[in-house]
This record gives structure tokens, C-alpha cells and sequence, in this order.
């Protein structure tokens, strides 16, 4: 039973646009994961609700639609591919939510040790 506190996001909230080739039942799989890798660190350690969230190599938007869905104080969204960035922006539009995407080489940035959430590459 969750607690009336706790934060939930239902994977069907995250049927997003992708820009990878659709495998239906594994696209599922990794976005109900998604989801719940949100709420594990919201509900264990109040890592998202209003914070800055960066999501490195955001691919379609998942992580950082999640992060917004999950009331973040802001989301920023980094990935070197234009075509995956427009995805995520059309997903982000989609829900509502606002994300700043931001085109770049990630290898390249200066980052000071911080908090982060990227999701594992997908093949």
C-alpha cells in the first residue's frame, strides 16, 4: 500500500514519442522503469520535487518528462542529436510540462559534482 504522501506517475503517462525504431513491449518496460527510478528517488530521498533536474543524453524527453511530471523546479534536457531533441520537445509539448532542451556534446561540458539522472543507452 503507498503512502498518501508518496509521488506516483503512471507509465502510461510516459506513452511518449519516440525516436528510436518501436519495440512495443520493451518501449514499455524501460518507460514504466523510468518511472519508477523517478519515484524511488522523489520518495526515498526528495531528489526531484523542486529541484533542478538535468537530464544528460535525454534521448525522446522519458527522464526529464518524468522529472517535470514530478514537479521539479526545472528540467534541462542535454543531447548531441537534433532529431531525438525536436522528439522530446513534441513530447514535452504533448504533456504540458516545460523542459529546456539544449543541443550539445555532453562529453564537453565543465560539471561540478552534482546530482543527475540519465537513463541507460538504449540499443
Amino acid at each position: 500500500m503507498m503512502n498518501t504522501l508518496e509521488k506516483e506517475i503512471s507509465p502510461r503517462r510516459l506513452l511518449l514519442r519516440s525516436s528510436l525504431r518501436p519495440m512495443e513491449k520493451a518501449v514499455e518496460y524501460k518507460r514504466a522503469l523510468t518511472a519508477a527510478k523517478l519515484e524511488k528517488a522523489e520518495n526515498s530521498y526528495g531528489d526531484i520535487t523542486d529541484k533542478v533536474v538535468p537530464d544528460f543524453g535525454c534521448g525522446c524527453g522519458t527522464l526529464s518528462v518524468a522529472a517535470a511530471l514530478l514537479d521539479s523546479a526545472s528540467v534541462i534536457g542535454f543531447d548531441i542529436d537534433p532529431q531525438s531533441l525536436e522528439t522530446a520537445t513534441l513530447n514535452a509539448e504533448e504533456l504540458e510540462v516545460e523542459i529546456d532542451f539544449i543541443q550539445c556534446d555532453i562529453t564537453k561540458l565543465e560539471l561540478k559534482d552534482s546530482g543527475y539522472c540519465s537513463n541507460e543507452p538504449s540499443i
